[in-house]
């Protein structure tokens, strides 16, 4: 995260709350998209600030990341691959992808995924 933030320029402030010790699987799910999500935040959102959160809780990994872009329609037509791909790689572990979004109004991208 510190280094995208110095390539990007943007700031990225991070919170690793308590968690256990997840599966490889778990680590390199979570870690893909989190590179998936902040290269879309530096190709298209025009943030000058994100903030990701990773926190367990109830046998449940959650990581939110959160800029103050641009936003977008979460339900229109994108040309790229990314948002897809988090889609699946949640899915893959039986997980929940949520994306919370509006032209002007920033971006959250929040990924749940079952640790049990």
């Amino acid at each position: 995260a510190i280094d995208w933030a110095h390539r990007s320029e943007i700031e990225i402030e991070v919170d690793v709350q308590e968690c256990g010790p997840l599966s490889l699987e778990i680590e390199q799910t979570l870690y893909r998209i989190a590179q998936e999500a902040l290269a879309n935040v530096a190709r298209h959102s025009a943030a000058e600030h994100v903030d990701l959160l990773l926190s367990d809780e109830g046998g449940v990994v959650t990581m939110s990341i959160t800029d103050d872009g641009c936003g977008f329609d979460p339900r229109g037509e994108h040309a790229g691959m990314g948002l897809a791909s988090m889609r699946e790689r949640t899915e893959a572990l039986n997980g929940e992808l949520v994306i919370e979004s509006e032209p002007g109004c920033g971006t959250r991208i929040v990924v749940s995924l079952p640790v049990d």
